[in-house]
């Protein structure tokens, strides 16, 4: 029939062709068309495992592997086949699909395992610590047991990015934190990043100046000052 001739065509090319890449075009025409036949969905993973086996960056195998598992609910599955495919990101540092594929891989642990998929993002942010949609996935994930130093932390790098008209409050709210941990550095930190993100707010410049003062800074207060001057020329002209 039809599939056992597909089968021997492929079994031929397979044993002629040389390269891995060319190899895995076989399986992918393979795959395809056994994917959609009833209760064939396994074979069709069969055959793209070997692909992944030959060429582990095979993204376009590896991609259509993950539909597989998705469609069919094989969470198991496509959890481990992510985890692969994050190790192969990041053996290329490739920091989009790093990003990417953290992201995806700690949103299906979400369901099952909350540690895991916080270090999963944790691990994703260590190649993109500015990361937005991972900082955020990552703190919405903490409670009330978790490290408060850590939460600051990341809290304190979403400010960069933070909408303007939440970016005081942000910062503020960070600034707060550290101060309740009893960290100094942390404290200005945050007013600082507050202050780079919106510079005109008088709220975060006052308490930026007032921290200078009130610690006797003076060479800090004078670099701020003048910084702060120019920054206010630069906006009137604007």
């Amino acid at each position: 029939g039809e599939e056992d001739a597909l089968n021997d065509l492929v079994a031929s090319l397979l044993d002629q062709l040389p390269e891995p890449a060319q190899r895995n075009e076989v399986r992918m025409e393979k795959a395809k068309f056994l994917a959609p036949l009833e209760g064939r969905q396994y074979d069709a993973v069969d055959v793209l495992k070997a692909g992944l086996e030959d060429a582990p960056d095979d993204t376009e195998v590896s991609a259509f592997l993950a539909r597989i598992y998705e469609q069919s609910g094989y969470d198991e599955e496509l959890v481990e086949l992510l985890r692969q495919q994050l190790d192969v990101a990041r053996d290329k540092q490739d920091l989009e699909q790093i990003v990417s594929v953290g992201a995806r891989l700690g949103a299906l642990l979400e369901k099952v395992d909350r540690e895991g998929a916080m270090d999963v993002y944790r691990s994703a942010l260590e190649w993109a610590p500015e990361e937005r949609s991972l900082l955020e996935s990552l703190l919405a994930l903490f409670g009330a047991e978790d490290d408060l130093r850590e939460r600051a932390e990341l809290r304190e790098r979403l400010i960069a990015t933070e909408p303007n008209g939440t970016a005081t409050r942000l910062a503020l709210s960070v600034a707060a934190e550290w101060e309740a941990l009893s960290d100094e550095a942390g404290t200005l930190r945050a007013l600082a990043a507050g202050h780079r993100r919106t510079p005109s707010d008088p709220v975060l410049r006052a308490k930026l100046e007032d921290w200078y003062r009130s610690r006797g800074d003076d060479e800090n207060l004078a670099s701020f000052l003048v910084v702060d001057a120019d920054g206010l020329v630069d906006r009137v002209e604007e």
